[in-house]
């Protein structure tokens, strides 16, 4: 049995989305000092993960290893973070930007909450058994503040605001934020109808006004290879969206 305690709801400090994102964005500037250039999108996350951070990433049949609905997994003494094969990019083109958000979340967990499972030698503090994840990130159930933190980085880490504001920009003409009459205005071809695919949020029915959103974005979504959904996610944390 696998003991999880961040999905448990294991009691982690609170963290203000600034602070957040500036963990993000020092991970990007370590980055770009490696490698000697500026960031662009789409953000490299997997360079950053085994160049930067020097972890492996792997990918494995996580629902039957782990006996759930996993899309990641990390061992945080071991270095390694695995990744179900389902959403394997090199096999499933179209599953990149679930990838990219997977891994980015993954990266979340080993910045933000590493140091309460590992010492500074690399130690447990919890565990005894190496052969067992530290971090599981299913994808159904409960939200709890690890994993909101988690979401956080990595939509921070994926679309930082000082690449997605200009990019913004381009797509709306405006430096500030549009009117859900402006984004009806602006996407004619709208589908109400369409399904929206939300990572841990799959049973609600799609709210008319979250999809509408997500159809207007879905140039930013592309450019930065992330889903629609963490595209609009990220426009509304930083106030672009106005009802």
């Amino acid at each position: 049995m696998v003991v999880d305690l961040l999905a448990q709801g294991f009691d982690v400090p609170k963290l203000s989305f600034q602070t957040i994102a500036g963990h993000a964005e020092e991970l990007l500037a370590k980055y770009e000092r490696l490698v000697n250039a500026p960031t662009e999108a789409p953000v490299e996350v997997v360079d950053i993960a085994t160049s930067v951070l020097e972890l492996q990433v792997e990918f494995d049949d996580l629902q039957a290893r782990l006996d759930d609905r996993v899309h990641g997994a990390t061992w945080l003494r071991k270095g390694i973070v695995m990744i179900d094969h389902e959403i394997n990019p090199d096999v499933w083109p179209l599953m990149r930007p679930r990838f990219n958000f997977t891994l980015a979340h993954e990266l979340g967990h080993w910045i933000l909450h590493r140091r309460f499972f590992v010492d500074d030698d690399g130690q447990s503090l919890l565990f005894d058994d190496e052969d067992l994840p530290d971090i599981i990130c299913r994808s159904t159930g409960r939200r709890p503040p690890s994993e909101r933190q988690a979401d956080a980085f990595a939509g921070c880490l994926l679309m930082p605001q000082w690449l997605l504001r200009p990019a913004w920009r381009e797509l709306t003409g405006t430096d500030g934020s549009i009117s859900d009459i402006e984004v009806e205005t602006r996407t004619p071809h709208f589908d109400p109808a369409r399904v929206s695919f939300i990572d841990g949020d799959d049973e609600h029915a799609p709210d008319p006004r979250r999809l509408l959103r997500e159809t207007f974005c879905e140039p930013l979504a592309t450019q930065f290879e992330v889903s629609q959904e963490a595209m609009r996610i990220q426009l509304e944390t930083l106030g672009l969206f106005e009802e």
